[in-house]
């Protein structure tokens, strides 16, 4: 029996991981079996050298030549031994049909529907090869056209990984207001009549629903609230988009904030039970859905009390 090298062991796992985690919904279990996979520093490394052959091959996908040489290239790179080369070619042809996919017709009508469940995330590959990751509780509906890409998010929050494309703008709309792009990355996020826009890289021109416009520059973000464009200004893009690779930036954010947003991915409510909760502030980076953790550090730093109740809630409390 052959035996594969720790390094072969990571890469092998890394490559099982992106193929799991980029081609349907992933489960809150599934996410925290992932995160602690990924404590191990040659597994992080290796899922990051992985992830970056799925970037370069996004661009390729669309052409079917260049995708059957790509998975020839990620054939060729891994160990020598042919049960592996087998078995990681098919791992390769899966990635590769994944970036691939064509829609039947530019000009569909019905719209695409892409969304999770509480404690999930997706990230789905469009017919353009742009890239959708939605986060927990999130739907978008695509529509694909001739001269324009369609994107509306009715719910939750949104990156999107613009393939670049000049005749065809790629537009997002949430409550009203618009987000037009041609090739980018940048998020959009729902929360009650409030839009906010955080851009990674390239231009983004946002237009409010009822008043204003901006343009936005890498490491802008903007709030729209009732449809209306606030100014831009700099941003914390690593913590605003922390959440796309699973994990939740806070930085000196006040107490209720965090809470509210990890209960976003929990299966374990945290109540807060402090009448200091206002003054309270959070620092650290924390698994989405990895609420012990999250308790622990909020209790060690606040001096607040951990009480569980019988129904599987968890007080932070004076």
């Amino acid at each position: 029996m052959i035996r594969k090298s720790p390094s072969d062991l990571a890469g092998s796992e890394a490559a099982d991981w992106c193929a799991r985690l980029n081609s349907r919904t992933v489960s809150t279990g599934e996410l925290e079996e992932f995160y602690r996979w990924r404590r191990a520093p040659a597994n992080a490394a290796a899922y990051a050298e992985t992830e970056r052959t799925w970037r370069a091959a996004r661009a390729l996908g669309a052409d079917g030549d260049i995708a059957d040489a790509l998975g020839e290239v990620l054939v060729r790179q891994v160990a020598p031994h042919s049960w592996w080369r087998g078995w990681r070619f098919q791992l390769s042809a899966a990635c590769v049909a994944l970036l691939a996919v064509i829609a039947v017709g530019w000009g569909m009508t019905r719209p695409q529907i892409i969304a999770t469940a509480t404690g999930e995330q997706r990230l789905v590959q469009l017919a353009d090869g742009s890239r959708v990751r939605l986060d927990t509780h999130s739907r978008v509906e695509v529509r694909l056209h001739r001269s324009q890409r369609d994107i509306t998010l009715t719910a939750g929050q949104a990156f999107f990984e613009v393939a670049k494309d000049s005749s065809r703008p790629f537009l997002v709309t949430a409550n009203g207001s618009t987000v037009r792009a041609v090739g980018t990355r940048f998020g959009v996020r729902m929360d009650g009549d409030a839009v906010a826009v955080v851009l990674a890289d390239g231009r983004v021109r946002v237009a409010g629903a009822t008043a204003g416009s901006a343009m936005l520059r890498p490491g802008e973000a903007v709030t729209l609230v009732g449809g209306k464009v606030g100014a831009p200004g700099p941003a914390d893009i690593e913590a605003l988009t922390s959440w796309t690779t699973g994990r939740l930036i806070f930085r000196d954010t006040p107490l209720v904030a965090a809470v509210a947003e990890m209960n976003r991915y929990g299966r374990v409510p945290i109540v807060l039970a402090t009448a200091r909760a206002d003054a309270l502030r959070v620092n650290g980076v924390f698994d989405s859905g990895n609420t012990e953790a999250f308790v622990a550090a909020a209790s060690a730093v606040s001096g607040l009390r951990v009480e569980r109740s019988p129904d599987g809630h968890v007080r932070l409390a004076d």
